[in-house]
């Protein structure tokens, strides 16, 4: 699904054509995600910090998971990570 919304993405930018099959060797690839990631054209927005990025994690909020939350927000993987760390650290 990621790969799909970033090759939709590139599509919508006018980067690639639609309707051809592509193989993008490492180099082309390496270039796009510099790219992308130098104009900050991210296809998805963290709902805590704003930076706009091509990886988004679910994360259940404000109950965790383990004490039975159901709820989720996006986040990017960076906030993640960092809610676990200090949460680990604050028990």
């Amino acid at each position: 699904q990621g790969a799909n919304l970033i090759l939709k993405s590139l599509i919508a930018k006018g980067y690639i054509e639609k309707n051809i099959d592509y193989c993008l060797t490492p180099e082309e690839i390496k270039n796009l995600v510099i790219e992308r990631r130098s104009n900050n054209l991210g296809c998805f927005t963290c709902s805590w910090c704003g930076e706009k990025i091509d990886s988004i994690e679910k994360h259940h909020w404000p109950i965790k998971a383990s004490d039975g939350g159901e709820k989720t927000i996006l986040i990017c993987p960076n906030c993640h990570r960092l809610y676990h760390l200090i949460d680990s650290t604050n028990n």
